[in-house]
């Protein structure tokens, strides 16, 4: 199969893994996006497993560079185990218990960290990526026409580096230290960097780094013995992490170390074209001077399928 467009990155086997949730996808700590890509991709089906395999060019994260994201996986598929799982709030369907592998690699050409960048070409390269597992285990096992007393786990583990474009909203709070003062009018001169932020940046001694991450996250999703499974209820632990935070410059109050979020809700289907879904999430971010702020919040939704 060959697939020329925008959709869904691979890295993560996106879709086929997000979780029940009613707060806003992506969540902390979920791999989720979209984009233009290049994608070849082959299913090698049986009664028992189906092996699916894919590799795709994707848009670069940093144009600079020149060079397409490269992104490749496998995802494995146990036929005759199959749960009820929903997709954020809408789209719920019968999926076997899959477990997927990817990896990502990406490249860099930042500018040289001086005051000269303007008048010279030189850069400084660097390559980043990530690898990803993620897994739908149907512990309790049932079909959306039959989906009472059914039990469905979803995970994800990603680690990787220069990768904030895969998540939404990704904040690090890491940026590039100040360039030496013009010696006559004793002025910064700003760096242009030619990358957005949160994937790349100079420490103080001028040395590029990319930023590191770990993120992960844990869902399980349930549906009511009662009203033919018409109620499910969610929870979840997510969860990212910044590895090498202590290699910039920025000050420690703004360097996030790791950011959490809690989230329960539930879902209601009163007839089957509506679908109602309430939520409360709080979150956790914590900073390299020690400091931890908290969140909370109480979100709902309504949905009519037509």
């Amino acid at each position: 199969d060959v697939l020329i467009g925008q959709t869904w990155n691979l890295l993560g086997w996106q879709p086929v893994f997000i979780p029940a949730v009613v707060q806003w996808p992506g969540l902390i700590g979920e791999l989720y996006g979209r984009s233009p890509q290049v994608r070849l991709s082959k299913t090698f089906k049986t009664d028992l497993l189906n092996v699916d395999v894919a590799a795709a060019a994707l848009r670069p994260v940093q144009r600079d560079s020149s060079i397409p994201n490269g992104e490749a996986g496998v995802r494995l598929s146990l036929n005759k185990w199959v749960g009820v799982h929903t997709s954020y709030l809408t789209a719920t369907q019968a999926v076997p218990l899959s477990i997927a592998i990817t990896g990502d690699v990406r490249a860099f050409r930042i500018p040289e960290f001086t005051a000269a960048q303007v008048a010279t070409s030189a850069t400084n390269e660097a390559t980043g990526g990530a690898f990803a597992v993620d897994a739908f285990i149907p512990i309790i096992p049932g079909t959306p026409a039959n989906r009472g007393n059914t039990l469905a786990l979803t995970a994800e583990f990603a680690r990787g580096v220069g990768v904030a474009d895969q998540y939404t909203a990704f904040a690090s709070g890491i940026t590039n230290p100040a360039l030496p003062a013009d010696p006559v009018t004793g002025v910064s001169p700003a760096f242009q960097a030619r990358v957005d932020g949160n994937l790349a940046a100079y420490d103080a001694s001028g040395t590029l780094h990319l930023i590191e991450t770990q993120t992960f996250f844990a869902a399980l999703e349930y549906y009511l013995p009662v009203l033919e499974g018409k109620i499910g209820l969610m929870a979840g632990y997510y969860q990212t992490d910044m590895l090498n935070t202590d290699a910039f410059a920025t000050s420690a109050a703004a360097r996030r170390r790791r950011a959490s979020l809690y989230e329960a809700g539930a879902l209601f289907d009163p007839v089957p074209a509506v679908r109602f879904g309430v939520d409360w999430g709080l979150i956790r971010d914590a900073y390299a001077d020690g400091t931890t702020a908290w969140n909370w919040s109480l979100l709902g939704s309504a949905f009519f399928f037509f």
